[in-house]
C-alpha cells in the first residue's frame, strides 16, 4: 500500500532493483517522499523508464539529487512535461550536462523559467539545439544577463525567433558581439524595434549583410543615427541608399557623404522625396554628376531652393533638358548665376518663353551670349523689357546677330544706351528698318559714326525726322548724302 511505501527506509528502497521500481503503481510511485526520491541511487534514476518518470510529481522531480539528475538520458528529460521542467531547482539546472541541454526540445526549453535560465552560463546556453532555440520566449530572453547574451554562440543567436529578438533589451542589443550581429537573420534584423536599432553599435552595423540592410523598414532607417550611417562602409552606405534612400530622414540626408552621393544610381536619385531635396547642402548639390542632374524630374527640380539652384555646376546645367529648365519657377530662374546663364546652350536658350525672359535679372541679361540672343524667337526678343535692354553691354550689342537686331521694337531701340547703340556694327545698321530708325533718340543719332550712318539703307535714311537730322553734325550729314 501507499502507507507501506512511505514507511520504507531510504536504505531499503536503495537496494530495490529496476524491475521492482518499475513495478510500482502510479499511486505508489507518487507516494514516495522527497527523502526517498533523494535517496535513490544514480543507477536507479538512470534505469527509470520514461513511462515511470512522467508520473513523478513536481515535488519529487525537485527532490532528485543533482548527481542523479546528470546521469539521466536525453530521452528521460524529454518525457518531462512543462510543469516538471519548471519544478527543477536552479541547483539542478546549473548541473545539467551539455548533452542533456542539447537534447532539450523546444517545448522543454520554452518551459524553463527565467530563474532557471539565469544560472546557465553562456557556454552552456550555446549547447542548446538550434532546432529547439526558437522555443525560447521573449519573457525568457530578457532574463539573461548581458554577459550571457554576449556569450551566446552565433548559431544560437541565428536560431532565435523574431518575437524573442524583438524582446531583447537595449542593454542586451548593445552587448551583442560583431560575430553575433553578423549572424542575425534578415528576418530578425527586420524584427528589431526602432529603439533597438538606435543602440546597435557601429561595429555591429558594419557587419550586417546587404540583404539585412535592404530589409530595414522605413521606420528602422529613420531610427539610425547619422553616426551609425556615417560609419557604414562605402559599399553598405551605397547599398542602403540604393534600396531605401527615400526613407532617409532630413538629418541623414544632410550627413550623406558627397562621394557616396555621387556614386548613387539615377534610380536612387529619383527616389528622393520633395521633403529630402531641400535639405541637400550646396556641397552635395555640387557633387551630383551630370547624369544624376539629367534625370531630376519636374517635381524634384521644383523642390530645389534658390541657393541649391545657384550651386548647380555649369557643366551639369548644360546637360539639363529644355523640359527641365521649363520646370523651374521664376524665382529659381532668377537664382541662376551669371556664370550659369552665360553657359546656356542654344537649345536651352531657344526654350525661353516671353514670360520666362522677363524673369531674368539685369545681371543675367547682361551675360547672355550673342549665340543665346540669336536663337531667341522674335516674340521673345520683343518681350525683353526696357530695363533689361539697358543692361545689355556694348560687347553684346557689337556681337548681336542681325536676326536679333531686326526684330527689336522702337521702344527697345530707344532704351539702348548711347554707347551700346553706337556699338552696333555696320551690318546690323544696315538691317534697321525705317520704324526702328524713327525710334532713335537725338542722343543716339548724334553718337553714330559716319561709317555707321553710311551703312543705313535708303528707306531708313528717308525716315529720319527733322529733329534727328538737326542732331547730326556736318560729317554725319555728309555720310548720309553719300548714301542717298
Amino acid at each position: 500500500t501507499t502507507t507501506q511505501i512511505v514507511a520504507l527506509e531510504s536504505s531499503d528502497l536503495a537496494v530495490l532493483g529496476t524491475t521492482s521500481i518499475e513495478g510500482l503503481l502510479t499511486t505508489q510511485l507518487q507516494a514516495l517522499t522527497t527523502t526517498q526520491v533523494g535517496g535513490l541511487t544514480s543507477q536507479q534514476v538512470f534505469d527509470l523508464s520514461t513511462n515511470t518518470l512522467k508520473y513523478l510529481t513536481t515535488t519529487q522531480i525537485a527532490a532528485i539529487e543533482t548527481t542523479d539528475l546528470v546521469v539521466m538520458s536525453t530521452a528521460q528529460l524529454l518525457v518531462l512535461n512543462s510543469s516538471q521542467v519548471r519544478a527543477l531547482s536552479t541547483a539542478q539546472v546549473v548541473e545539467l550536462m551539455s548533452s542533456q541541454l542539447a537534447g532539450l526540445s523546444s517545448t522543454a526549453l520554452g518551459a524553463l523559467t527565467t530563474n532557471q535560465l539565469s544560472v546557465l552560463t553562456a557556454a552552456k546556453l550555446s549547447f542548446l539545439d538550434v532546432a529547439s532555440v526558437p522555443g525560447l520566449t521573449g519573457s525568457q530572453i530578457v532574463g539573461l544577463t548581458t554577459t550571457q547574451t554576449a556569450g551566446l554562440g552565433t548559431a544560437t543567436v541565428a536560431a532565435l525567433n523574431t518575437n524573442t529578438v524583438r524582446s531583447l533589451t537595449t542593454a542586451q542589443i548593445v552587448a551583442l558581439t560583431t560575430l553575433q550581429a553578423a549572424n542575425l537573420t534578415t528576418a530578425n534584423i527586420k524584427a528589431l524595434s526602432t529603439s533597438q536599432i538606435a543602440v546597435l553599435e557601429t561595429s555591429d552595423i558594419e557587419v550586417l549583410s546587404t540583404e539585412s540592410l535592404a530589409a530595414l523598414t522605413s521606420e528602422q532607417i529613420v531610427a539610425l543615427s547619422t553616426s551609425q550611417i556615417a560609419n557604414l562602409s562605402s559599399s553598405q552606405n551605397i547599398q542602403l541608399a540604393e534600396a531605401r534612400l527615400g526613407a532617409f530622414s532630413a538629418a541623414q540626408i544632410l550627413a550623406f557623404d558627397t562621394t557616396r552621393l555621387a556614386a548613387l544610381s539615377t534610380s536612387a536619385i529619383v527616389s528622393l522625396t520633395t521633403m529630402q531635396v531641400p535639405v541637400l547642402s550646396t556641397g552635395q548639390i555640387v557633387s551630383l554628376t551630370t547624369t544624376q542632374i539629367s534625370v531630376l524630374n519636374s517635381t524634384l527640380l521644383g523642390a530645389l531652393t534658390t541657393t541649391q539652384i545657384a550651386a548647380i555646376e555649369t557643366t551639369d546645367l548644360v546637360v539639363m533638358s529644355t523640359s527641365q529648365l521649363l520646370a523651374l519657377s521664376s524665382m529659381q530662374v532668377r537664382a541662376l548665376t551669371t556664370a550659369q546663364i552665360s553657359n546656356l546652350n542654344s537649345s536651352q536658350a531657344a526654350s525661353l518663353s516671353s514670360s520666362r525672359i522677363q524673369t531674368l535679372t539685369t545681371a543675367q541679361i547682361s551675360k547672355l551670349s550673342s549665340e543665346t540672343l540669336g536663337v531667341l524667337t522674335s516674340d521673345v526678343v520683343r518681350a525683353i523689357n526696357t530695363t533689361q535692354i539697358v543692361a545689355l553691354t556694348t560687347i553684346q550689342m557689337s556681337n548681336m546677330y542681325t536676326s536679333t537686331v531686326s526684330v527689336l521694337t522702337t521702344n527697345q531701340i530707344a532704351a539702348l544706351q548711347v554707347e551700346d547703340f553706337a556699338a552696333l556694327g555696320t551690318t546690323n545698321m544696315g538691317v534697321l528698318s525705317a520704324s526702328q530708325i524713327k525710334g532713335l533718340t537725338t542722343s543716339q543719332i548724334s553718337q553714330l559714326t559716319s561709317v555707321s550712318l553710311g551703312a543705313l539703307n535708303s528707306s531708313a535714311v528717308v525716315s529720319l525726322s527733322t529733329s534727328q537730322i538737326v542732331a547730326l553734325n556736318t560729317a554725319q550729314v555728309a555720310s548720309l548724302s553719300a548714301t542717298t
